[in-house]
């Protein structure tokens, strides 16, 4: 079994953190980390699919995943999305007492931020077009 291409060096490279960060918006912090984290999940979601077509070890799927969707209208959509969960949930899930009422809003919270990766995937329409951009990227210019 083929495995998927190895991403860390990429990912913690000051480009690739300065790019996420750009898409997670100035709410409080745990918005912004799980913000970052739905943004990077998305990335490596589309990423994968993009590997799977020619399943070459190329981390220039995941920087062209990331443009993909920093030039999409998703990081708004999930800004958006975002902000409306932490607002319904009212802090209940950060709580310090472990009670019942907490786990359920971390429960709830969590649903709600699954769907909101899910509902913001990138369009697989355009996979070889994508390939070639990811061919031609210049991986120097995203390392550290």
């Amino acid at each position: 079994m083929e495995s998927f291409v190895q991403l860390p060096s990429i990912i913690f490279s000051e480009k690739v953190q300065s790019c996420l960060h750009s898409l997670t918006g100035r709410p409080p912090l745990v918005q912004q980390v799980a913000c970052f984290g739905i943004a990077l999940l998305i990335a490596i979601e589309h990423s994968y699919f993009l590997w799977a077509q020619k399943k070459s070890n190329n981390p220039a799927y995941f920087t062209t995943a990331m443009n993909l969707y920093k030039k999409s209208l998703n990081p708004d959509h999930v800004i958006k999305a975002m902000n409306e969960a932490f607002h319904e949930d009212q802090k209940v899930s950060f709580r310090w007492l472990g009670t019942s009422a907490r786990e359920g809003a971390r429960k709830i919270l969590t649903n709600k931020l699954l769907k909101i990766a899910m509902d913001n995937c990138l369009s697989k329409d355009s996979l070889e077009e994508e390939l070639k951009i990811a061919k031609e990227v210049d991986m120097k210019d995203w390392m550290d």
